[in-house]
């Protein structure tokens, strides 16, 4: 096991870890993978403000600065990783993590999300 900072190390991998950072980047899992040329089978992503209709951007009150924040839409988030061989194995919450964006009620999140996708093994012809 190897942890990084840098994308391009996912390249060949076995399983990538995703913990409480897409909402950070200024690109998308998706295309990351289809930047690979080897994406790795399993992808876990942990932490992640994911919004069950839509995505958006939004901005983070951290006290001493304010950063851009990424909310990743569900049905965009599994419809680009499936046009990438990948299907939810599993789904989680977690409570103890919410997003609320003044005046934007419909913009609202009650938890944070976790998912396992995982690439389908090519069939064999």
């Amino acid at each position: 096991m190897r942890f990084s900072d840098s994308p391009r190390d996912a390249n060949g991998c076995d399983l990538l870890i995703c913990s409480g950072a897409l909402q950070y980047l200024d690109y998308e899992l998706p295309d990351l993978l289809a930047s690979l040329d080897a994406s790795p089978r399993h992808v876990l992503v942990n932490l992640s403000p994911i919004h069950p209709e839509h995505g958006f951007f939004t901005l983070q009150n951290l006290g001493i600065a304010v950063c851009p924040y990424r909310v990743v839409g569900l049905p965009d988030l599994q419809a680009r990783m499936q046009g990438l061989g990948y299907a939810i194995h599993d789904q989680w919450e977690l409570p103890e993590r919410h997003l609320r964006v003044p005046f934007a009620p419909s913009r609202r999140l009650d938890h944070y999300t976790g998912i396992y996708f995982r690439r389908q093994a090519p069939s064999r012809h």
